[in-house]
């Protein structure tokens, strides 16, 4: 049975004006509080919007602006909303950050500036990304850690475990929160990791005779040391 829509998009070539909205992406949506929050990536200026569940009245949670703007990674946590911005400066510099919109006052801060990579919000602590830095953030005291330093362009801050992917060499890497690395996996052939969860991870994976297809490989058989992607589908 529909409870509520959100909004409706025209997904056709005819529909997609693209002096007026960027290319198509699946909408970000999270339901938290008695609010559905959500983004349409369709905008040229994204916004952050929520439903009070049932109802039919939408308030503009947060507007961006600047050249090429985006939202993204949208993330709860008790009486915030997390989330990210980002739009370029010039050809080849993003400014952006982690923000926060408190869901009872309606305000929102900026937590920490520059930082538009993977994060994760635990407890009272921020892990980020920061150059070739892993992170932890106080959002307490303010004060700012680094965990452990990696050179891999690609990570993704889990519940259970931090992961870097080294693109040049295709490694993924897995890490402790506390720094320690904890196993490792390579595979010549394969494509593009898209990370997982704390337990399975998946990649793309491309054989030599040309077939594409979606591997996957336990984190548990990474860390200890036997770890072997197997196929999941073509």
């Amino acid at each position: 049975e529909k409870y509520m829509s959100l909004y409706r998009i025209d997904l056709s070539p005819e529909g997609n004006d693209s002096e007026t909205v960027i290319s198509y992406s699946s909408p970000k949506v999270w339901i938290h509080r008695g609010y559905v929050y959500y983004i349409d990536n369709r905008e040229t200026y994204p916004r952050i919007r929520r439903m009070k569940l049932g109802s039919d009245k939408v308030e503009i949670v947060y507007e961006t602006g600047g050249r090429e703007a985006r939202l993204y990674r949208m993330m709860p946590h008790g009486d915030y909303l997390f989330f990210q911005t980002a739009n370029y400066v010039d050809d080849t510099k993003l400014n952006g950050g982690i923000m926060a919109y408190n869901i009872n006052t309606g305000k929102t801060i900026l937590v920490k500036k520059g930082a538009i990579s993977s994060y994760e919000v635990m407890g009272n602590y921020l892990y980020y990304k920061e150059n070739d830095n892993a992170k932890c953030y106080s959002l307490i005291d303010g004060s700012d850690n680094i965990i452990f330093e990696f050179k891999e362009s690609r990570s993704k801050f889990d519940k259970e475990y931090i992961y870097t992917y080294d693109i040049y060499n295709s490694i993924i890497y897995v890490y402790s929160y506390d720094g320690e690395l904890l196993g490792s996996i390579e595979d010549e052939k394969m494509g593009w990791s898209s990370f997982g969860d704390d337990e399975y991870l998946f990649a793309d994976y491309s054989p030599s005779y040309g077939q594409d297809a979606t591997v996957i490989v336990s984190v548990d058989d990474i860390i200890a040391g036997k770890g072997k992607w197997k196929l999941l589908a073509w």
